[in-house]
């Protein structure tokens, strides 16, 4: 499970930078296994059983980055749909795999149900 190697790392490094935004800023081992930890726990709280399927539908971002160690931590299904496809072709995706959730931003999302009509 790939959460373990995020572990393993912060326990060596805490400090140490893990991502480095498009901004520029850094976020450490610790702050990223922190927010891995609120994102899978959100997950769960929103029902997210294992085994289900967790889509992804977002540009390159730090959330984009977070989600597969999270749904490793809940034994979940991380599902990356690729950031540069059009609405129609994610919401196909969607359905092919029977998403159990999808982790978007609103604009994404208003093009899913324009998608759906």
């Amino acid at each position: 499970m790939i959460h373990r190697s995020l572990i393993n790392s912060e326990s060596r490094c805490a400090d140490r930078p893990a991502i480095v935004t498009t901004g520029g800023d850094t976020v450490s081992y610790s702050k990223v296994l922190e927010l891995v930890r609120i994102l899978a726990a959100q997950l769960l709280n929103a029902g997210i059983e294992p085994q289900a399927r967790v889509g992804v539908w977002l540009a390159k971002d730090l959330l984009s980055a977070l989600a597969p160690f999270a749904c490793s931590f809940i034994n979940a299904v991380y599902v990356p749909i690729h950031h540069g496809l059009k609405a129609s072709q994610a919401a196909h995706i969607a359905r092919d795999c029977a998403l159990s959730v999808l982790i978007t931003n609103p604009e994404r999302a208003a093009g899913l149900a324009e998608a759906d009509r």
